[in-house]
């Protein structure tokens, strides 16, 4: 649609806006009331801002016949230009006579209807007309609205066209209440989004000197002595700032570095912790921080069950501070000694300010420790799926659940289970962490992969079998790399389906020379005996193993060195006579050698 045309209301138009003859969407009636016989099609558009819905109301309204086009005028330049023309056109005719003739008499406007739409004027007068003298102007006439035709110098039109002009100019009735009437200002001129530009960014600019000024000028002097007053009160021990300083990026807020909770060897050390104080409160008497983040600290769980003391003070109404969000980064948490590291994670408070719960987990998410407090200790919980103790550990934990009470310095695991070497561990334990720390407990096993076990306790794939079986341990030790050494157990088990590489006891019998014989296994159905474990020795007595036709029973010794000694009697099933052949072992595990005794 030409967005030039300009529309102008019918009678039926005028009359189905005063009286609502006619049911109409409402979107086509809003145009049709900003139809005034004045605003292109491109202004109604630019009221509406829908020009898509415009066009289409305006043609819907047309086919109606309540708009039609409005009968076009030429612009002042035009006139002039065809004026121009005509007194031209008719002086290259006329003797010069006749055009002062014709200038000394106005001119007078007679229009012919031609038809009922289209009339014929001419610009001079006089009975008998040239066409040379005549202008001619087709255009379709509006019937109503406010369209007309006007004739040059001001003479009156005929009858017919001023009733039609002055039936257009009647008042319209009862003005549209504002309600029905959507109309969108229409913008004058374009705006200028530099200047808005240039007011945001000298404003931020104006902002960040402000700040850099203000922390160039700060008085740390001052400040760090309250900031060390302040978290000494809530965590009830001497706190130490080693530096104190302003951050930007990436991290805004104070930094304090080189924290000191404490005195002596257990003092806790924080390398980093960053601030985000509340700037209504850094001059107040009591300072809030929302956000405080401690990084690459180490969290004895003793320290951690004094947390909820800690955020009880912070709420009080003598404290000096208090902190809204708390969270930890590259944290670790230690008992006795043994360090679990690479954690993260935030302090659960209350709505009213207290601890409710601390949540650390790996960055893989693969293990994760929730820390309860109880009413004189902590409640902790350990999951994990598919966690390796350090990246390069042999020893993979298909999941754990354990469940644990920290009572002063005791640590009572109340619930383990433990997957892991292709079968289950299920026990209990006590570690005690005082000045000499203990750990005792007893673990009931099944269907654990032997072959796995022996690369883990670097003994090699020596054994194969499922076994299963109790046992009872307990150590005293003053560093968890000691605990092995240091480590006591014994216990029943039973090895099914499984074999022992380099000790072939069948050949050993069958040899009439009785050469010693290296290498080879031995397989059997079941393998059952006691175990003993004490200072890096392992005593297996009581063995009886079934493979086959073959019976045997005895013992084996190996040692902290890995070498292997024993005495096995063998007895093959379906004898007369049943005699027992006794062998020796000895040697490295890796090789030992079989040697049936008497032979």
């Amino acid at each position: 649609m030409d967005s030039d045309l300009i529309y102008a209301k019918t009678a039926s138009g005028e009359e189905s806006v005063q009286k609502r003859t006619r049911l109409m969407q409402r979107n086509v009636r809003m145009v049709l009331i900003l139809v005034d016989g004045q605003s292109t099609v491109a202004d109604l558009c630019q009221k509406t801002n829908n020009p898509k819905l415009t066009e289409s109301a305006l043609a819907e309204l047309e086919n109606n016949g309540l708009i039609e086009l409005r009968v076009g005028q030429d612009s002042i330049w035009e006139e002039s230009r065809q004026v121009a023309e005509e007194i031209r056109t008719a002086a290259m005719g006329r003797p010069a006579s006749k055009i002062a003739e014709i200038a000394e008499q106005p001119p007078v406007f007679q229009p012919e209807m031609i038809d009922d739409r289209v009339f014929v004027h001419s610009d001079f007068p006089g009975p008998a007309r040239d066409p040379s003298e005549m202008h001619i102007s087709l255009a379709p006439l509006s019937p109503v609205g406010n369209s007309s035709i006007e004739a040059r110098g001001g003479a009156s039109l005929p009858s017919k066209v001023q009733g039609a002009r002055k039936a257009s100019e009647k008042p319209r009735g009862k003005e549209i209440p504002d309600d029905e009437i959507d109309i969108k200002a229409i913008r004058r001129g374009p705006r200028s989004p530099q200047n808005w530009v240039a007011l945001a960014f000298g404003g931020f600019a104006g902002i960040v000197a402000i700040i850099f000024l203000g922390a160039m000028f700060f008085p740390f002097a001052t400040y760090l002595p309250k900031v060390e007053n302040a978290f000494s009160e809530i965590v009830g021990q001497p706190v130490k700032v080693g530096t104190m300083r302003v951050n930007f990026y990436p991290h805004p807020g104070l930094q304090l570095g080189d924290v000191q909770i404490g005195r002596g060897d257990k003092a806790v050390r924080i390398p980093e912790i960053r601030l985000l104080p509340e700037l209504g409160s850094v001059m107040a008497p009591k300072m809030m921080f929302s956000d405080a983040v401690a990084s690459s600290v180490v969290l004895p769980l003793e320290f951690i069950a004094g947390l909820p003391k800690v955020f009880e003070m912070a709420v009080s109404p003598s404290a000096k501070a208090g902190i809204r969000h708390f969270r930890f980064e590259k944290a670790g948490v230690s008992l006795a000694g043994f360090v679990l590291g690479g954690l993260e994670g935030e302090v659960t408070l209350t709505a009213d300010g207290l601890f409710e719960l601390l949540s650390l987990n790996t960055d893989d998410r693969s293990l994760k420790l929730e820390m309860k407090p109880l009413a004189q200790g902590l409640n902790v919980a350990v999951e994990a799926y598919g966690w390796r103790p350090s990246p390069k550990a042999a020893l993979v934990f298909d999941s754990i659940a354990l469940k644990a009470r920290l009572i002063n310095e005791v640590l009572a695991v109340e619930s383990m289970d433990l997957r892991v070497f292709d079968g289950l561990i299920q026990g209990k334990s006590v570690i005690k962490t005082g000045a000499h720390p203990t750990v005792s407990g007893d673990i009931r096993f099944e269907r654990i992969n032997s072959t796995k076990l022996g690369e883990v306790l670097d003994v090699g794939q020596q054994f194969s079998g499922d076994v299963t079986g109790i046992l009872r341990y307990s150590s005293a030790f003053d560093t968890w790399e000691k605990v092995l050494s240091s480590l006591g157990a014994e216990g029943d088990f039973v090895v099914r389906r499984g074999s022992i590489r380099g000790i072939d006891l069948p050949e050993a019998v069958r040899r009439v020379s009785g050469a010693p014989v290296q290498g080879g296994a031995t397989v059997f159905e079941d393998l059952s005996g006691r175990l003993k474990f004490a200072s890096g020795n392992w005593v297996f007595s009581g063995l009886v193993m079934n493979s086959g036709l073959m019976q045997s029973a005895g013992y084996l010794q190996i040692s902290k060195d890995r070498n292997v000694s024993g005495r096995m009697a063998l007895m093959m099933r379906g004898s007369v006579s049943k005699t027992q052949v006794p062998v020796t072992i000895s040697g490295p595990l890796s090789s030992p050698t079989v040697k049936a005794v008497g032979r």
